[in-house]
């Protein structure tokens, strides 16, 4: 009984509705509302896998309001291994429901979001990306084509996404994100190049216990009261 009260202490994981299958991720808003999941992204350059090029999101839905649905998003730069770069563009689809209209609502990151386009790079086309050109996803032309994320850096801002009916459940897939000014120190000086993204939950640690004690001690406590016990057993055996 004591064993069960104290280990009862122990928090368990909060249970997580999202349901991932590699580059998908489905979302029931009623139940999801609040919670986040991540999405990590490789890197390729002319569709040659880049070793240390790699970037890393992290997705919150924060309102499900009808058929709008608003996500702040941390874009975190995680390229390593001598590789440096930018993070210019995040771009994704909808499954099960279809974007009319998207838009950032805040933050510094981004401030644009274009509807049906494609990355270059061998990826191919996104449903919305968000992104500081305003005419295209691919970061050529237009207007604060410079800005981005670096390595190491992390950028946040929150998304608008407006689908065609109301719904309470639908699905985010084929995540990308454009890299710009790639640098390895030799041939991929000023490089530029894509990568794609695979769905999954954010760990989460559970509480530790804070009154279970240590093993050679509670050995030490029953072994006391065990001697304690018998010793007083032998005197009263003794007065009689």
């Amino acid at each position: 009984m004591a064993a069960t009260a104290i280990y009862g202490t122990i928090e368990a994981p909060r249970a997580q509705a999202f349901i991932f299958n590699g580059d998908r991720v489905e979302i029931d808003a009623a139940q999801d509302l609040g919670k986040s999941f991540q999405v990590t992204f490789d890197g390729n350059v002319e569709r040659n896998s880049v070793e240390g090029l790699s970037s890393l999101a992290k997705f919150t839905l924060t309102s499900f309001t009808g058929n709008q649905a608003i996500f702040n998003i941390e874009l975190s730069n995680t390229s390593d291994n001598g590789v440096t770069s930018r993070t210019s563009a995040l771009g994704f689809d909808l499954a099960d429901a279809t974007v009319t209209s998207a838009s950032v609502v805040s933050g510094s990151l981004f401030t644009n979001a274009v509807l049906n386009d494609a990355f270059p790079n061998g990826f191919g086309k996104v449903e919305v990306c968000f992104i500081n050109n305003a005419t295209n996803c691919k970061g050529g032309g237009g207007t604060g084509n410079n800005s981005g994320v670096l390595t190491g850096q992390t950028g946040s801002f929150a998304a608008a996404i407006t689908l065609s009916e109301s719904t309470q459940k639908f699905a985010m897939s084929n995540f990308g994100v454009r890299y710009q000014s790639i640098d390895d120190g030799g041939e991929l000086s000023g490089a530029s190049g894509t990568g794609r993204g695979t769905t999954s939950p954010i760990s989460t640690k559970p509480k530790q216990p804070t009154s279970i004690p240590e093993p050679a001690t509670s050995t030490a406590f029953f072994l006391t009261g065990a001697g304690l016990l018998s010793a007083g057993r032998k005197k009263q055996s003794a007065r009689f």
